[in-house]
């Protein structure tokens, strides 16, 4: 899951959402296209990585915060 997330995110950003294809993906990660069946949908993967990000990205502000003192 990881590797695909991890690939999801590259893609998507060297290519843009509307072209970061399933075969681009599961390249990328090093995985068989067959891999991406753990998901409904390549809609369902992006929201899994989009929750992925915004996580990430909530876990460095709030050490940010700490950081300064807020």
């Amino acid at each position: 899951m990881a590797k695909l997330i991890e690939a999801t995110i590259a893609v998507i950003g060297d290519k843009g959402f509307q072209r970061a294809t399933v075969q681009e993906i599961s390249g990328r990660a090093g995985l068989s296209v067959g891999v991406i069946r753990q998901f409904d949908s390549r809609p369902d993967l992006i929201v899994r990585t989009a929750e992925e990000v915004f996580s990430r990205q909530l876990a460095g502000y709030r050490i940010l915060m700490e950081h300064i003192g807020a």
